[in-house]
């Protein structure tokens, strides 16, 4: 999804292509899934920020 990318229109279109511009400067990344079930703090933070007030 990252390397090919997605359409204007989809949710995540935002996001996708941020993380693409990243990827594209000189430096080192590497991008590992890990599944939610397996990464509870990080689920739990993503979930908090859908319920806080900016």
């Amino acid at each position: 999804m990252i390397h090919s990318g997605v359409g204007i229109k989809h949710p995540l279109h935002c996001l996708v292509s941020s993380i693409d511009e990243l990827l594209q400067r000189n430096w080192r990344c590497e991008l590992r899934y890990v599944p939610r079930q397996c990464n509870f703090v990080a689920d739990h933070l993503a979930k908090r920020s859908l319920t806080l007030e900016c």
